[in-house]
């Protein structure tokens, strides 16, 4: 895959090595395996525990998730 999104802190720290915590590492990108890019975003069950301010946070996540994928395969929305 050219995007890989983890949802939350386990999937996140096993992807990428880290022990960082998964509202640091949010929404940014990480090179993985070539052209490969990982951006993780928060988990669904925080998400429904948080929100309306988690909701918005989770479609920035998306939207970061969209950019990166768009700029992968050079497409315009």
């Amino acid at each position: 895959p050219l995007v890989i999104g983890p949802l939350g802190n386990a999937a996140t720290r096993l992807l990428l090595g880290t022990k960082e915590g998964i509202t640091k590492l949010r929404g940014r990108r990480f090179p993985y395996r070539g052209r490969s890019m990982i951006v993780p975003a928060l988990h669904p069950a925080a998400v429904l525990r948080g929100g309306s301010p988690a909701r918005i946070r989770a479609e920035a996540d998306f939207d970061a998730i969209r950019a990166v994928l768009d700029e992968l395969v050079g497409a315009n929305p």
